[in-house]
């Protein structure tokens, strides 16, 4: 399915279903009652009769849908589907093309450069960098355990707190404070990086806690939450998400606070070199300090491969360039029975 749904303006919205089946030679009644179907997987079976101009955008994108689930693809192709809708929109139709998707069963990949959108709709995700693929699995397992810098980066927001492992796993920060943490196989004395989600971090009233100090910037409020930016001691920053309580006064920007981390699920970031657990059981991840941190080594980069079963990705590539130039085919097709009739 296109990004702009390249629907046949000239059609109603029934022919526009049923073309791909017309083009395959299938006879107008059974084109008919598949169109009608397909309509009503779609919700949309009592606007058969309307031209595309006749409807909103996400009727137009459920139309383009049915159209394609119509010639039962072996792979369905959307292509940044929601890029023209607005957020709202957007939300609605992600969940409705999600429960069309269970319904057919139809195997789907959805090329897009949101990341929730992403996160949201898929059983498996693929992250790509650079013309390499960096990860490939569950959304959960991406935001929670990713396998390299660049996906622990590039998946949702995470703070970068540089530091010096010591003895006994303590991790010294720049910022101040230390991190008590499995160091594994990191030599004490080594320059490392902890990475943690703004929302696994908190502020603490008790300046005794062991928090560490810093100074509040600004705060975003995003409906039932807010971002709050903070400044440490040694100029770098950190992002901290928390709920927003209804009448609550907002933090004033220029107060000293300190930040915590606060339990809750892991947040395995991923390993350069080895994984860390700390902050009351919430893993973190180390990276090395120098120019090689945004690629995984070569020995990691093979375990990733074995995982992924690499015959079966290689195969997997076939189908969809077959799926695109069978819709290329099909285009050329259409454009050549009108030219007929």
């Amino acid at each position: 399915m296109f990004q702009s749904y390249g629907l046949f303006p000239h059609m109603t919205v029934a022919d526009n279903v049923a073309h791909g089946l017309a083009a395959r030679g299938v006879g107008r009644p059974a084109r008919r009652q598949e169109a009608a179907r397909m309509l009503d997987l779609v919700q949309l079976g009592h606007l058969g009769d309307r031209l595309p101009r006749a409807l909103s955008g996400g009727q137009q994108q459920r139309v383009a849908l049915a159209r394609a689930l119509a010639v039962q693809p072996a792979i369905l192709l959307l292509d940044e589907p929601f890029a023209a809708l607005d957020k709202n929109l957007r939300l609605d139709m992600q969940i409705e093309i999600k429960r069309i998707q269970r319904l057919a069963g139809t195997i789907t990949i959805l090329v897009t450069h949101d990341q929730e959108e992403a996160l949201s709709m898929a059983d498996r995700v693929a992250v790509l960098h650079a013309g390499g693929l960096e990860q490939f699995a569950a959304p959960t397992e991406v935001y929670d355990r990713p396998a390299s810098l660049f996906v622990n980066g590039f998946v949702g927001q995470a703070n970068r707190m540089a530091g010096t492992l010591q003895e006994a796993g303590t991790v010294r920060l720049d910022a101040g404070g230390t991190v008590s943490a499995r160091a594994g196989a990191l030599a004490p004395g080594s320059r490392v990086v902890v990475r943690l989600r703004p929302e696994h971090l908190r502020f603490d009233s008790d300046a005794q806690s062991g928090g560490i100090p810093a100074t509040l910037e600004l705060a975003l409020p995003l409906g039932p939450t807010v971002v709050h930016e903070v400044r440490f001691g040694d100029g770098s920053t950190a992002k901290i998400t928390e709920p927003r309580e209804a009448g609550a006064a907002p933090r004033q920007p220029g107060a000293a606070v300190h930040v915590l981390a606060a339990p809750g699920p892991g947040i395995l970031a991923g390993g350069f070199i080895c994984f860390m657990a700390s902050f009351d059981n919430i893993p973190v991840s180390l990276f090395l300090r120098d120019a090689a941190t945004d690629m995984l080594p070569i020995r990691m980069w093979q375990d990733l491969e074995g995982k992924l079963d690499v015959t079966i990705a290689a195969l997997s590539g076939v189908p969809i360039v077959a799926t695109v130039a069978a819709m290329l085919l099909m285009e050329r097709l259409a454009g050549l029975s009108r030219r007929l009739m």
